[in-house]
């Protein structure tokens, strides 16, 4: 029995045709991709600007609480203070002296 070789002939416009489909397949995926990465890229800088806005304004909060806490603090204010509520310098020290306890041996 012989075998029959049949073979086909493969048209070269046929395997051409093939490889452009599948080019612009690639391209158009590509493109999509591109699109919606500068998209995303652009939606993640409007919220990075917001960020960083938000921590600049909180930075100046903070440095205003700081200032404020610290004109609070001065000693010549916090003297002032104790003197409306009644509090004054110690004029004379008074100390009272340990007591005598006998030890128990």
């Amino acid at each position: 029995m012989k075998r029959l070789n049949i073979q086909k002939e493969v048209n070269p416009h046929y395997k051409l045709s093939r490889i452009i489909r599948f080019g612009l397949v690639a391209l158009v995926f590509v493109v999509v991709l591109e699109v919606w990465m500068v998209n995303r890229l652009a939606t993640y800088g409007e919220n990075i600007q917001e960020l960083k806005k938000a921590q600049s304004m909180i930075i100046l909060e903070n440095q205003t609480l700081e200032n404020s806490i610290a004109e609070e603090s001065t000693l010549a204010l916090i003297e002032e203070k104790a003197g409306y509520l009644g509090l004054d310098k110690i004029k004379h020290l008074d100390s009272i002296q340990p007591a005598l306890i006998a030890s128990v041996r």
